[in-house]
C-alpha cells in the first residue's frame, strides 16, 4: 500500500528536477516563447544584442554560409556509399520525443565547426528509432539509450560510441576515433 501524501510529494520533488534541469541546459518553455523574463531595460538591450560567433565562427562568416548536415536516413544505403568511397559513417540514433535529441539538434548539429566537420569527414546518418527499419539497426547495434552516436567504418562495423555530447564533445570524439574508422587494414 502507498502513502498519498508521500506519492505527492514524490510526484511534486520530479516536477521541481525536471523544472531545474529544463533551466540548467537552456529549455524554454514554447507557450511563453513570445514573453520575455523580465522587461528590465537592460533584459531589453541583452535581448536586442546580437548573438556571440558560434565556437569556430568568424566574425565575417555567417553560419548560414555552411549548409545544414546532409542527412542520409537509410542505413543500407550510406553503408553502400561508404564502401564506395571508404568514409566513414557516423549514425545518430535519436527520436522526436526525446529531449537530448532535440537538445542535440539544436545546440550541436547546428554549430558550423560541427556542420562543417560532418558534411566534410563523415557519411552522416541520422535514424528515427521510430521507424521500424531504425529500430531494427538500434537492435543489430545494441543502442540501448538515446541519443547514441556510432562511428562505423565502411564495413558497418562499431569502431567507437557516445552519447549525448555538445559541439566540443562531437568534434573531439571525430578527431579521436577518424583514424580508426577510416583504417584500410580492417
Amino acid at each position: 500500500m502507498s502513502c498519498r501524501p508521500c506519492f505527492g510529494a514524490v510526484v511534486v520533488l520530479l516536477g521541481v528536477a525536471a523544472i531545474s534541469a529544463a533551466a540548467l541546459v537552456g529549455w524554454s518553455d514554447p507557450m511563453s516563447a513570445g514573453t520575455s523574463a523580465s522587461d528590465s531595460p537592460a533584459a531589453a538591450e541583452q535581448d536586442a544584442a546580437p548573438p556571440a560567433p558560434q565556437s569556430g565562427e568568424s566574425k565575417g562568416v555567417a553560419a548560414a554560409a555552411i549548409p545544414p548536415v546532409p542527412w542520409r536516413t537509410d542505413l543500407t544505403a550510406a553503408l553502400a556509399e561508404s564502401a564506395h568511397s571508404g568514409e566513414p559513417l557516423l549514425v545518430d540514433f535519436a527520436a522526436a520525443w526525446c529531449p537530448p535529441c532535440r537538445l542535440m539538434d539544436e545546440k550541436t548539429w547546428s554549430d558550423p565547426t560541427v556542420r562543417k566537420a560532418v558534411t566534410a569527414d563523415v557519411i552522416p546518418v541520422k535514424l528515427d528509432v521510430g521507424n521500424a527499419a531504425a529500430q531494427a539497426a538500434s537492435d543489430d547495434y545494441d543502442v540501448a539509450y538515446l541519443p547514441t552516436l556510432l562511428l562505423l567504418n565502411p564495413a558497418g562495423e562499431e569502431v567507437a560510441r557516445t552519447g549525448f555530447v555538445d559541439a566540443a564533445g562531437l568534434l573531439e570524439f571525430l578527431d579521436e576515433n577518424r583514424a580508426a574508422a577510416t583504417a584500410s587494414d580492417r
